[in-house]
């Protein structure tokens, strides 16, 4: 499938312009090293990632709250919200979220 062909699946299946041109943003960054199923594929691996990191970042809170382990509450959940917007920065977990889903419908 080209790049072109791919693009036009990518809009009927819940990527808009703003996305795919961001797409093309890391395409023309990696120099020709990444195509654009490639890139998909990595921000499935992402997405995945992604989600443990931010499993690993909840499971304090998810302590704290569950067996009322001493410390405030307010700072775990500074940490929290801390972690994830680091998370956030490192994974583009919007575009990951739809590479996952389009990668997921397609087989």
């Amino acid at each position: 499938m080209s790049d072109i062909e791919l693009e036009s699946a990518l809009l009927k299946n819940g990527f808009n312009d703003k996305n795919i041109k961001d797409l093309q943003k890391i395409i023309n960054r990696s120099e020709g090293r990444e195509t654009l199923s490639t890139l998909l594929v990595d921000l499935k691996r992402r997405f995945y990632a992604g989600c443990l990191m931010l499993i690993i970042i909840l499971m304090p809170l998810a302590c704290k709250i569950t067996f009322d382990i001493s410390g405030s509450l307010t700072a775990y959940l500074i940490a929290f919200v801390f972690g994830f917007y680091c998370v956030y920065q490192i994974v583009p977990l919007v575009l990951a979220w739809k590479a996952y889903r389009f990668l997921s419908k397609r087989g």
